[in-house]
Formats: C-alpha cells, structure tokens, sequence
C-alpha cells in the first residue's frame, strides 16, 4: 500500500482491508499505536490476528486508508498457497483471468483468417499474452500481446491448408499471478 503524501498529520496510523473468503466477509484493520506510517507499507494479510485459519482462496473487495476518502474498490482475487511451513511467510498470487475469448467453433475457407478478437485479462503480471497454436502435438506461439492496459486486440493468422487448426490464449504465471489459459478455440478450414 503506498500512502497519499498529501494526508494530515496523525490521519496515516490505519488501513482497513475488506475480503470475502468462503466462510464470509471479514475487514482487517491495521494500526499504528508509535505514529503514522507513510511512503510504501507491506499488509501481510494471513499474518492478521483475525485471519481465518485455512483461508487459501479470497477476495479484496475494499481498501481504505487511514480513515479517509483514500478508496480503492474494484475485487482482487488472491491464492495462498502455503509449503506447511509456520515460520516462513506464505505469498499470495493475484489470481488471473481471461474473458471475452471466443472459443466457439469456426469454418473458415483456405485465405481466409478468425475475426479480430477484443479480450479482457484481469491480472495479467508483467508478462505478455501468448497466442498458441496447437501443431503436431506441442503448443507453438504464434504472436504475443501485450496486456499492460487489461484489454487485448487478438489478430490470427491466415489459414493456409485445408483441415482443422486449434488457438489459445495463454497468460503464463509468475510470483505475483497465477497465469490463465482459455478454452481451445478450433478453426474448421475447408478449400
């Protein structure tokens, strides 16, 4: 969380976290009893005191800062994945997702190409977006796109031999996400 530099004195001592987990709503609060905190801080949500035992799968559904109009509102959700380890810190992984990806069959004849596709990916990390294609076997990348702004134009390429060809979408993980990968869309291609 990076504070506002433009709060007033004493107001930069809480932060309230709402989550939604599978046995409900809890909000997390955060205080400073030494003075007020500023710059960048770290929440680590599962080291809370209210955390909920067993709790690997959430949602962050509000932020407030320091008890002020300083919101962020939009739901984020997260993975814990733990190694069993109680001394050491479990990270979460913003989870991604992609919509908006046609995967309905398509026929198509020889030249001709799958319609320009406009395609929704929520945490996509810092990575790019893979368009594969299935050939003899092995996924291959056919372009990759980036995702920076959470929307994706997908172009295909044209289809050049009679038979049916197969197109994903892919969002590889890292530390931070969890990466996605759609549904297969096939392309039926004819003379």
């Amino acid at each position: 969380m990076a504070y506002p530099s433009d709060l007033p004195q004493g107001q930069a001592n809480d932060i309230n976290i709402r989550l939604r987990t599978a046995t409900g709503q809890i909000t997390l609060n955060y205080h400073n009893n030494e003075g007020t905190w500023s710059g960048t801080r770290a929440f680590p949500y599962s080291q809370h005191r209210n955390w909920p035992a067993g709790t690997t799968d959430y949602t962050v559904e509000w932020v407030q800062v320091a008890g002020t109009n300083y919101h962020w509102e939009e739901g984020l959700r997260c993975l814990l994945e733990t190694d069993g380890d109680d001394t050491t810190l479990d990270v979460p992984r913003a989870v991604t997702e992609i919509d908006d990806f046609d995967s309905d069959k398509v026929k198509l004849r020889r030249g001709q190409r799958v319609a320009t596709d406009l395609v929704t990916i929520d945490q996509p990390g810092l990575e790019s977006v893979e368009l594969q294609r299935l050939q003899r076997g092995d996924w291959r990348t056919k372009s990759t796109l980036p995702a920076d702004s959470g929307r994706v134009l997908v172009s295909f390429p044209k289809e050049r031999k009679k038979g049916t060809s197969r197109y994903r979408l892919v969002v590889p993980g890292s530390e931070s996400v969890t990466g996605a990968v759609t549904d297969v869309l096939k392309v039926k291609v004819r003379r």
